[in-house]
């Protein structure tokens, strides 16, 4: 049997356990213990320079910090590329990807880009594991599930630009720029200039509108990210 990690579900775990003990942001990083034990992303955007007025703090999208239900919040890879198998987190050593993985998580931290936020594939580039082990770790761990790496995907997982990785293997809930995926996470906590900066796109924008919607956001939270988002919207009216 496959022993992985889920990275959104691990950080969601953590994230209620700090909603139960505190109000921090869930966008905060995080550095908490753990052991072994514990684990069985038509129209061009607005120009930057166009000055978007929104700056209302957004309140705390979920009365509980957020269950597995809501990983779709949280998600900017595909769960293929979330999951971590405890053979790649003994070749490093698991304390060391522990840590790894809480100061790089998607869910936890700012960044975005398929390099450097934790997934299987930043994770394979930043500790170099070689190409063979790689590929003869996930052909070992075929089990035939939608898990599976077919033969492909590990060609492109090994030799595959930041570019295609992201492409490939974005949530589909996630905008894709380049080699930057922004979760709806990402969208909720940040604003129409920034939208605009990372030229997100007023379409790409709507898609995120309609994926907020099957989320279970609190009234409060649904109510100021479609604030927000008309005000995106609205921008490109002005211009």
């Amino acid at each position: 049997m496959k022993k992985q990690i889920s990275l959104i579900s691990l950080t969601l775990a953590v994230l209620l356990t700090l909603s139960a003990c505190s109000s921090k942001n869930p966008s905060a990083s995080l550095v908490t213990e753990s052991s072994e034990s514990d684990v069985d992303t038509i129209y061009s955007a607005p120009s930057p320079a166009t000055s978007i007025s929104y700056d209302a703090p957004m309140p705390s999208p979920f009365s509980d910090g957020g269950g597995d239900e809501n990983r779709d919040f949280y998600a900017y890879v595909s769960i293929k590329l979330d999951y971590i198998d405890m053979d790649f987190l003994n070749l490093v050593g698991f304390d060391t990807a522990m840590e790894w993985i809480y100061s790089t998580s998607g869910a936890t931290s700012e960044l975005t880009s398929v390099d450097e936020a934790a997934n299987l594939y930043s994770f394979i580039k930043h500790f170099d594991i070689p190409d063979e082990t790689v590929r003869e770790t996930l052909i070992k761990l075929r089990n035939e599930t939608e898990s599976d790496f077919s033969d492909e995907e590990i060609d492109l997982l090994l030799s595959g630009s930041n570019e295609d990785i992201a492409e490939y293997f974005a949530a589909d809930t996630a905008i894709v720029k380049g080699s930057d995926i922004y979760s709806l996470k990402w969208v909720y906590y940040h604003t129409p200039d920034e939208y605009a900066a990372c030229g997100i796109s007023m379409k790409e924008i709507s898609s995120a509108r309609q994926n907020f919607e099957q989320i279970a956001l609190t009234p409060d939270a649904k109510k100021a990210v479609t604030q927000k988002l008309e005000a995106y919207t609205e921008s490109y009216m002005d211009q």
